[in-house]
């Protein structure tokens, strides 16, 4: 398997791009605290990254949170709200 660390570079990510990334690398932490392999670690980080807006979000309580404030921000974007304020959402900081 090719890593493709050197890929994601924050600085220059968007803002959704870097939210979707430091979640990445919160679950990655969650994930070598629990024993995973490298190959799972880096199958779980590949799936946050790729993830669509659209995809389903597992329904568990580790992701509840998450799945309000995704729902709180697709209302807003429906409703004319620009990235600034989606990704605030995202965040939990609106």
């Amino acid at each position: 398997m090719a890593c493709t660390h050197g890929k994601y570079n924050p600085e220059t990510m968007d803002a959704h791009e870097r939210a979707r990334y430091e979640s990445a690398m919160r679950h990655v932490e969650w994930a070598k605290e629990q024993g995973k392999s490298s190959d799972e670690i880096h199958a779980l980080f590949r799936q946050i990254m790729n993830r669509k807006w659209d995809d389903p979000v597992p329904n568990d309580e580790a992701h509840r949170e998450y799945a309000e404030r995704l729902e709180r921000a697709k209302e807003a974007r429906a409703n004319g709200a620009g990235c600034k304020e989606v990704s605030a959402i995202m965040k939990g900081q609106a």
